[in-house]
């Protein structure tokens, strides 16, 4: 089983339940995500054939 990851059978969460609790309040995640809610989502071309992974 050299090639499998362990695991704990017992582990409840593989994350927090807040992911808040790992990202600094002044972290860079947090400026990321506001500047992506701020982009022009209109300015991105989207594939609507439905070929391909999904976007």
């Amino acid at each position: 089983m050299i090639n499998f990851r362990s695991y704990d059978r017992s582990q409840r969460l593989l994350l927090p339940l807040d992911l808040n609790e790992w990202v600094a309040d002044d972290g860079l995640a947090h400026f990321i995500i506001e500047a992506v809610e701020r982009a022009n989502m209109h300015a991105f071309h989207v594939s609507g054939t439905g070929s391909g992974k999904a976007q």
